[in-house]
């Protein structure tokens, strides 16, 4: 395995180098029907779904940190 991938000790999975820990339980929602429809047609709808959230995620941070 090159420099780019690490080993997991958890569970043993290879994953790229700086890349964030994961929870161990995932998170689930149910979205109206043409939502899901859409992103299950996506082929990176895992990575699409972390990108969007944690940009939702951080932007809501820094909008209560500026109110605050």
């Amino acid at each position: 395995m090159n420099d780019k991938y690490k080993q997991d000790k958890k569970t043993g999975k290879f994953v790229p180098t700086g890349a964030p820990v994961m929870a161990e339980k995932p998170v689930g929602i149910r979205l109206p029907i043409e939502i899901d429809a859409a992103i299950r047609r996506m082929p990176d709808r895992a990575e699409f779904l972390r990108q969007v959230i944690t940009q939702a995620v951080l932007e809501r941070e820094q909008q209560q940190d500026m109110s605050a």
